[in-house]
């Protein structure tokens, strides 16, 4: 009788564990599932246009490990699209840490500096983004604008050479910059 009494206690116990085991992985799923939900939410109202939401389930995402760099990178365009420009520049110097080589992530941070008026600041981060990725037109206008910016004239050039092997149309945009900002910034007494 005595066996039969410790048999019993040893199942009952051995249920009651595979329960709170069951329970446990059940609660785990449901987190699991629910910053899949929230990261899905993100990724969604990103792709719609959704910024305000987009940067709240990212917000409440972003501590998983299932969060990327390129939830990053989105989380920081929806941050610029708010015109939160501190809190994107930090998520962008975030992914630089980990990612020193990201030029998007330097070619956004050059925005973020440009659209907050530090044309200095931006200039360096495009300096930095055409040592990554030289191809891409965007790159080389940015850098031309804010050479120009910057009184750089030569280094404005420079950009426009890079420019014109890429991309005429653009090109001939830059150009038209360029030699309005020289002229506005010529002595007209030296061209007598």
């Amino acid at each position: 009788m005595n066996a039969f009494r410790l048999l019993a206690a040893v199942l009952i116990f051995l249920l009651l564990q595979a329960r709170s085991v069951a329970q446990n992985e059940n609660e785990d799923i449901a987190m699991v599932q629910e910053t899949q939900t929230d990261l899905l939410v993100a990724r969604s109202a990103y792709e719609l246009g959704e910024w305000e939401i987009a940067v709240e389930a990212y917000e409440a995402a972003k501590h998983e490990t299932t969060f990327t760099i390129g939830d990053l990178h989105q989380l920081s365009y929806a941050l610029l699209q708010l015109d939160r420009y501190d809190r994107a520049r930090a998520v962008l110097e975030n992914i630089l840490d980990i990612d020193p080589a990201d030029a998007l992530a330097w070619f956004n941070l050059g925005i973020t500096h440009m659209r907050t008026n530090r044309m200095h600041a931006a200039h360096r981060c495009f300096e930095r983004t055409a040592e990554f990725t030289s191809e891409d037109p965007s790159v080389w206008v940015c850098l031309a604008i804010t050479s120009l910016c910057t009184d750089r004239f030569a280094q404005a050039w420079g950009a426009f050479d890079e420019l014109l092997a890429l991309d005429e149309e653009k090109a001939e945009m830059v150009l038209g910059w360029i030699v309005a900002e020289e002229d506005a910034h010529s002595d007209p007494a030296a061209d007598w």
